[in-house]
């Protein structure tokens, strides 16, 4: 087979000779039962294997899956890498590392347990993503840096770092403590201060405050109806002396 400067091709062997009867420059024979190079693709554009581009087309398909979903409950959503929570990996089938992976994700829950704990404690967002940052993600990078992939430092990591989390919680349940018991705290002694001068009062004597008489409203009279009612009590008086006299 024979092939010119551009790579391509070419029927015969006098298609790549020069006028000495040489292969030119850049020409090449190529035997039979040989192998040759073929290039079917080009040189990867980076753009591809950057994360931003792969972050970009994950929200796009997405949302484009989305769309086509009624049922709110089933929709998709994209995990946030910035957020306080570690995401969980999946095991596939027949996967000879699915014992690791799966006690892997028990660590990863047990911190998202504790940050659900610390959110509804009173723990701001921005503390937790602060302590996951320098004391899981950091860590781990250092840890990789000098000890190479280990999966069991990174459960030691993520331990420690609940246990700092924890005293996070602690410190926030304190702070709400101290305020209960401040506020509980005036209301008691006011309560507490007013009931003492009642019976300070009371032994000595004193006159309570006055608290004037509640004035009975008159209702409104209808002169119509009391003269009906006068008539009927003539008549009914009238009715009973005739019938006093009728039975002498």
């Amino acid at each position: 087979m024979f092939y010119d400067e551009q790579g391509k091709h070419v029927r015969t062997k006098k298609e790549i000779l020069d006028g000495d009867g040489n292969i030119r420059k850049g020409c090449k024979i190529i035997k039979k039962g040989e192998v040759y190079e073929r290039k079917i693709f080009t040189v990867k554009d980076e753009r591809f294997k950057q994360e931003s581009f792969l972050d970009g087309v994950k929200v796009f398909y997405t949302d484009l899956i989305n769309q086509m979903v009624i049922d709110d409950k089933v929709r998709l959503s994209i995990f946030d890498k910035n957020g306080p929570y570690l995401a969980t990996k999946k095991v596939g089938k027949n996967n000879p590392k699915a014992e690791e992976i799966k006690a892997d994700n028990e660590i990863r829950m047990e911190w998202n347990r504790t940050v659900d704990r610390a959110i509804v404690s009173g723990v701001s967002d921005t503390e937790i993503v602060e302590l996951k940052k320098e004391e899981i993600t950091d860590k781990v990078k250092e840890s990789v840096e000098q000890n190479g992939q280990k999966p069991g430092l990174f459960g030691d990591i993520v331990r420690a770092a609940i246990l700092l989390l924890e005293l996070l919680i602690a410190k926030a349940m304190q702070k709400v403590m101290d305020i209960a018991e401040k506020v509980i705290g005036i209301d008691v002694s006011a309560i507490k201060e007013t009931s003492r001068e009642t019976n300070i009062r009371i032994h000595a004597g004193e006159n309570l405050p006055f608290q004037p008489e509640r004035k009975k409203i008159p209702f409104p009279v209808n002169s119509r109806r009391e003269r009906d009612m006068k008539k009927s009590t003539e008549r009914s008086t009238t009715d009973s002396v005739k019938k006093a006299s009728l039975s002498r």
